[in-house]
């Protein structure tokens, strides 16, 4: 029993370096955490992740985009290289600019295939709600 627990707690803990050329052109559906009559989606370009989100009860939908790159340095809440855009990177953070707010922000590649893509996104010190969060998304193109 106890190397079951040992062997759950590092599968969680690893992390994945993809290529930015693997992300582009591609769309994923989030599928975890769940949240009720909402449609997730977010889409990789050479330089922007856009996101699109649709709101079933209310028959309304929103989209944004923000710029990215791949990296295996640690990233900082503070620091954002816009050099690194559209470079063809390895590593295991995307790290995402949000330009209405200038905020950087990133998250951790758990796994990735052709099929599904798992994201860690560690809470923001000192942000509401504070809670680290794993995202679940399968592929759909």
């Amino acid at each position: 029993m106890m190397f079951w627990i040992c062997a759950c707690c590092i599968s969680t803990s690893a992390q994945i370096e993809i290529d930015h050329s693997q992300l582009i052109g591609t769309k994923w559906q989030r599928i975890e955490p769940v949240v009720r009559n909402v449609n997730s989606y977010m889409q990789f370009t050479e330089t922007c992740i856009v996101d699109s989100i649709y709101y079933s009860t209310l028959e309304k939908s929103a989209s944004g985009s923000k710029d990215y790159y791949i990296t295996n340095e640690t990233p900082s809440y503070s620091v954002f290289y816009k050099n690194y855009v559209g470079q063809e990177r390895r590593g295991r953070y995307i790290v995402v600019y949000y330009p209405k707010v200038n905020e950087v922000d990133y998250y951790t590649v758990m796994s990735f295939t052709d099929d599904e893509l798992v994201l860690f996104h560690k809470a923001k010190p000192g942000t509401i709600p504070g809670i680290d969060v794993y995202i679940k998304c399968k592929r759909v193109r």
